[in-house]
């Protein structure tokens, strides 16, 4: 996911355009199956205030390639993502 820095920072700079303040935390679980291809993605903690912030988030996790799990099974990895103004 740290190669779509820009897209999940795009996320929040729109919902923070709206309201100048916003801040919060994202937490995904993220189900990658042995081809590194994220089979589902949960949105665990959001921003109250902005939903539409953790939507777009998994949206990304959800179409992001992951590296193949060494086992070749699904794996499930905890994912978070700390957004504040000016950062």
């Amino acid at each position: 996911m740290a190669e779509r820095r820009l897209e999940l920072g795009d996320c929040y700079r729109r919902s923070l355009a709206r309201q100048l303040t916003l801040h919060g935390r994202v937490a995904l679980e993220i189900a990658i199956a042995g081809d590194g291809r994220a089979r589902a993605v949960a949105i665990l903690e959001n921003i109250r205030e902005a939903p539409e912030v953790g939507a777009c988030v998994a949206d990304i996790a959800a179409a992001t390639l992951y590296p193949p799990t060494t086992s070749g099974e699904i794996a499930v990895v905890p994912w978070r993502v700390l957004f504040e103004p000016g950062r």
